[in-house]
């Protein structure tokens, strides 16, 4: 009986160690989000940070978020139908073309009611959809950088253990996930990352080795 008793008690000792090394872990990641400021982008006369353009509890977003997890059971599945969406239905225009200025980012609902807009506008407008679908906030990103040496957006997604990028200027369908490549795959073929933008924070990829690129989680005890 005492036998028992003592292992129930270390079973209950190792539950609440965990608990703390989890809320201290939360505690820290969140401060370290904080100290990860976003670039500043001027918006029609006001200042925003870049990440303020992920908006995944946007009304507008939430309804077709809903559509597609009506439709689709698995993530994966739902990443794609996302992915398609915008890909297919928002057409790609300059910021000149859409607005006469040299730069404008819109605001997910302002792309989906234009359906058109550029790399910076279909990208945050898709990773917006796919936040709203439910995936963790560390495993989205928008990606600002170049193609070769223009200027451009996409998004990455990490899904299994691996980061995966997805072209939302893309004007076609993907019809399964074997066409999407791992990241490392796809800078290969030209894409460079400068600016990592999560929902919480940003992050200079020069802060970070270039091939540390999984989600950050700051441990600072170890497991048991």
């Amino acid at each position: 009986m005492i036998s028992e008793t003592n292992n129930y008690r270390t079973k209950k000792d190792a539950q609440c160690y965990r608990l703390i090394i989890e809320l201290i872990d939360g505690f820290l990641a969140s401060i370290h989000d904080l100290l990860k400021l976003c670039p500043v982008i001027n918006r029609g006369g006001r200042k925003y940070r870049v990440n303020a353009s992920l908006r995944p509890y946007d009304d507008c977003v939430r309804q077709v978020a809903s559509q597609i997890m009506r439709a689709h059971r698995d993530l994966r599945s739902r990443i794609l139908a996302a992915f398609n969406f915008v890909s297919t239905r928002i057409r790609y225009v300059s910021d000149k073309q859409l607005r006469g200025l040299p730069e404008y980012w819109q605001f997910p609902c302002e792309t989906l009611e234009n359906r058109m807009g550029d790399c910076e506008d279909t990208s945050f407008l898709l990773a917006s959809l796919i936040l709203a679908l439910g995936v963790n906030k560390r495993h989205v990103r928008v990606v600002l950088g170049k193609y070769y040496d223009d200027g451009h957006a996409w998004i990455e997604v990490f899904i299994d253990g691996k980061w995966y990028l997805l072209e939302s200027t893309l004007d076609r369908p993907v019809h399964s996930w074997k066409e999407i490549k791992p990241i490392g795959f796809e800078y290969k073929r030209g894409y460079i990352p400068e600016w990592y933008v999560y929902y919480h924070y940003c992050e200079h990829i020069g802060e970070r080795g270039i091939y540390d690129r999984y989600p950050l989680r700051l441990k600072i005890l170890p497991a048991i």
